[in-house]
């Protein structure tokens, strides 16, 4: 959904009037979005990357005496 009003705003530019086409530019209000359908998304993307890193961090950590002594 467009943010402005097109035929506005040409029929401002072809007529050069600087009010009119700060007037078709304007914003509209933001869409209101449903929050009750991705209430727990963000928690969980974050969650589930936390774990990745966390455990690909506490992997070659935990790896790393034992690759030193078994030569």
């Amino acid at each position: 959904m467009p943010t402005r009003d097109v035929k506005k705003a040409r029929a401002a530019f072809k007529n050069n009037d600087i009010t009119l086409m700060q007037d078709a530019h304007q914003q509209q209000p933001p869409e209101a979005h449903k929050k009750e359908q991705g209430k727990y998304i963000k928690s969980i993307i974050y969650g589930g990357l936390d774990g990745i890193i966390t455990t690909f961090a506490v992997l070659p950590g935990s790896l790393s005496p034992v690759a030193l002594f078994s030569f």
